[in-house]
């Protein structure tokens, strides 16, 4: 059940954005410079306004599935594929997942915002706590002496 919680995320992004069609602009912009200029822009379509959620939800179905891959049907030749290191990977897989499950939902969101400046730059400043809280369970659990 764990693993439903990125799309529960994701899905709450689009009845929000369902709820809020009509405060989203006709045109708005999804790339911007540096300084925070826009330089590409989408339409207020099912595809402009809802794509990267689909996204989203592809990219945290396939975390679910390689989580659940891991933990289900990993054997290594070696006998090295024990059962804790199977779990940390399966739950960096599934710390991933909600990362990313709320940094799709923020860029999804954009729209909604005045000035989309600041929470662009806390999505930047998520990379690399996402890198560090997926990795975390791993080195864990491979750092400690069997």
């Amino acid at each position: 059940m764990a693993a439903l919680g990125p799309l529960a995320v994701l899905g709450a992004a689009a009845w929000w954005l369902r709820q809020n069609w009509a405060r989203i602009p006709p045109r708005f912009a999804i790339h911007w410079c540096l300084d925070g200029t826009p330089i590409g822009w989408a339409p207020r379509t099912f595809w402009g306004v809802y794509g990267i959620l689909l996204l989203g939800a592809g990219v945290c179905l396939m975390l679910a599935l390689m989580g659940y891959a891991t933990l289900h049907w990993a054997h290594s030749p070696h006998g090295t594929a024990d059962r804790a290191h199977r779990q940390a990977t399966a739950w960096s897989l599934l710390a991933g997942g909600y990362m990313l499950a709320v940094a799709f939902a923020a860029t999804a969101l954009l729209p909604l915002t005045q000035n989309p400046h600041p929470l662009m730059i806390g999505i930047i400043i998520m990379v690399p706590l996402l890198l560090a809280g997926v990795s975390a369970p791993v080195v864990k659990v491979y750092r400690t002496p069997e």
